[in-house]
This record gives structure tokens, sequence and C-alpha cells, in this order.
């Protein structure tokens, strides 16, 4: 039983690094049987690269000394450090395929080519975790996190070309936030805050409204308070906006107990068909 236990254990670590270019084992201080052998057959079926993460030294690590690795498969890290750079090595990597995915968005449909180096820079600066929030944001999704997906990189390229553009043609700052939050800044004006919304291409006006809504509702308590949406990736933007939220009173907003009005939404297409229409993001 113990000698099948150990062959379903070395199995199943074989088979779940079998395809990852990188091996990695953290603070493995004392050489553990099985996990030497499963080493040696991941080595033996595979071109991986096997490196030890640890803290102390690497000629007291005997697990490091069984595995027979140059002193460059030692990483002299804590398991924190390494994350850390693990993260922003990572972050790297999406910002190169989301600027492609932006470069291909601008080529596709014969855009005006942006500078959009501030915006990614901006990006870059929200983290791992700021960039999954900030995505799952955008996206307008009930979880606080949104990995990065193929078919979702295009809707976010889209709204990134798109405030690189505002930018352009206002002559502000953007400032991007992790809950889905643009300020333009420009000195000595009040900056002007907008939530990005994605109808992840299926959206119509009326669902990205009650969308929206929702999402503005939630986040009240910010200073500067959001004055609307800047939306892209929908459907159907030509449709009606929704009817009154209330057909008993004449000016709803002005009561203290009835249903907010609609939010405003301006959309990228909006933008790009009439560079004047940019005033109303910041006038």
């Amino acid at each position: 039983m113990k000698k099948d236990w150990k062959g379903r254990w070395e199995q199943h670590i074989a088979t779940s690094v079998l395809t990852a270019p990188v091996v990695v084992f953290v603070g493995m201080g004392s050489p553990a049987s099985v996990l030497l052998e499963s080493v040696t057959l991941i080595r033996a079926a595979t071109t991986n690269k096997v490196l030890q993460v640890d803290p102390g030294d690497p000629d007291k690590s005997e697990f490091f000394k069984a595995l027979r690795l140059g002193p460059e498969a030692f990483l002299k890290l804590t398991w924190c450090e390494f994350m850390r750079l693990l993260a922003k090595r990572l972050v790297e990597q999406q910002l190169v395929e989301l600027g492609a995915a932006i470069t291909t968005k601008t080529r596709e449909d014969k855009l005006r080519e942006e500078n959009h180096e501030h915006i990614l820079a901006e990006v870059r600066s929200l983290g791992l975790l700021g960039f999954g929030r900030f995505r799952a944001g955008l996206l307008l999704v009930n979880k606080p996190y949104s990995p990065d997906q193929d078919l979702a990189r295009g809707l976010f390229a889209d709204l990134l070309h798109g405030l690189a553009m505002v930018e352009r043609l206002s002559g502000t700052t953007a400032r991007l936030h992790e809950d889905g939050i643009v300020e333009f800044i420009r000195p000595g004006k009040s900056p002007r805050s907008f939530l990005l919304a994605s109808g992840r291409g299926s959206r119509g006006r009326p669902a990205m409204e009650v969308a929206v809504k929702s999402r503005l509702g939630n986040l009240r308590g910010r200073n500067p308070l959001p004055e609307g949406a800047i939306v892209g990736g929908t459907s159907d933007w030509t449709v009606p906006i929704s009817p009154p939220v209330d057909i008993v009173l004449d000016d709803p907003s002005k009561s203290i107990v009835a249903a907010q009005p609609s939010p405003t939404l301006i959309h990228l297409s909006e933008l790009r068909s009439n560079p004047a229409s940019v005033s109303k993001v910041v006038p």
C-alpha cells in the first residue's frame, strides 16, 4: 500500500510539471526521497530547468546537494521575495501581450496610432493583484480578481487605446486605479473621474446602463466621485436609452427617496468619430 501511494505521488508530480518550462522547489532543506525520485523522472522526461529557492546557503542544503545542480540553479531568496520578483516578471509579460493587442486593434480597425506607453506604465504600477482587480472592474464582473485571458485582452486594448486618445486630445494625464476608475489630471484643475467599462462584446446599451449604475452605486464613497463611464466592447449601442426610472415624478433626481437617474455613458465610438466630443470627458 505504501509503495502504491509513493508511485501515485511521483506520477502526480511528474504529470503536473511535464509541460512547465521551469520547476521550482522552495525551502527544501533535507532530501526527501519521493521528491528526489520525482525530479529524476522529470529531468529524464523533459529538458525543464530545475531551480531551488531557499534563504539559506546552498552548501548547507542537503536537498540541493542531492539534486546535483549547478550553483546557478540556487536562488538565495525568501519565498516572499521570490514571489514578488515572479509577479513583477509576469506583469511585464502581460504588458507585452497587451501592448501587442493595442497595436493589433489599431491596425485592424484603422485607428490613429496613439502613444500608449504611459497608459501601460500606469497598469504596471498596479502590480499583479491590482492588475487583476483592474480587469475585473473593467469587465463589470462580481468577483475581486480577473486573470489574464486571450479573449478578453482585445477588450482591454480597446479601452486603453481610447484613454491614450483622450490624453492626447485633452492635454491631460490619465491615472488608473485598480477599482476600474480613471482620473484625467490637468495642472491647476480638479481631476475628472470616470469608470472604465467593457460590454464584453455582447452587452448593449440597456444592459450597460444597469451594470454601470450598479457599479457606480458601490463607489459612492470615492473622492472624486465618478461622473459617469467610458464604455467600449458593446453591441447595439444605437438602441434607444432605457425608459425613465420613475414615470410619476417629473424630476426624480431632486427626490431623496427616488431612484437615481441613469448614469452618463460615453462610448469610445463617439469619441473616435467626433474628437470634439472629448469635451464631454474633459471640458
